[in-house]
């Protein structure tokens, strides 16, 4: 059987109509099929400050949402920072938060700060029919390896853009700019509110 959770590919040479094969038909050559589930969570090795290029909808993600709506601007891809961002446009993987950069560079969202994925936790990229999720776990901030920093990014096919699941290590010293910005000259439009379970 062929689970239909995601897509999957087959190829085959030729069907020839065999009415004596127990299946009714025969291939000139055996087959290949490859199963690829969409919706699992795939890791990224991301170093210190560097970027993932990030197509969704390609393997191994398989994502099948239709592109990203981020203010009003449609995208099939993005970057991930190892320190802590979703970029649009193709970034600097700068590990020092400035405000005037975050409102006036690329689109961005996530919590810009000094991570050290390299050293401890894990980040990683789920994509199915319905929504985009980023995933930073554990995180260790740079500098200070026994901390584990952890927050979701997820965009939906509604075109919601969502930071939750939010737990900073107590030992995480380093500036943080925490938030959503279209870049390209935005204004600040003063404090964000958020949830006890840590949602923006």
């Amino acid at each position: 059987s062929i689970p239909t959770a995601g897509p999957f590919f087959a190829t085959a040479q030729q069907l020839a109509v065999d009415t004596t094969h127990p299946d009714g038909f025969q291939l000139s050559q055996a087959c290949e099929v490859n199963l690829i589930a969409g919706g699992l969570a795939v890791g990224l090795e991301l170093g210190d400050d560097t970027v993932a290029y990030i197509n969704y909808q390609n393997s191994p993600f398989c994502g099948t949402m239709p592109p990203i709506t981020f203010y009003g601007t449609t995208h099939p891809v993005f970057w991930v920072h190892s320190n802590g961002e979703v970029y649009f446009q193709f970034p600097t993987a700068n590990p020092t938060p400035a405000f005037n950069q975050y409102l006036t560079w690329m689109p961005r969202v996530g919590m810009w700060t000094d991570f050290a994925p390299d050293v401890a936790g894990s980040v990683s990229v789920s994509a199915s029919a319905t929504e985009v999720k980023v995933s930073f776990q554990n995180v260790a901030s740079a500098g200070t390896s026994a901390t584990a920093n952890s927050f979701d990014i997820t965009f939906t096919a509604g075109g919601a853009t969502i930071i939750d699941n939010y737990t900073p290590d107590p030992g995480h010293i380093h500036p943080t700019i925490a938030g959503i910005s279209r870049g390209g000259g935005s204004t600040d439009p003063g404090p964000m509110g958020g949830t006890a379970s840590g949602t923006i």
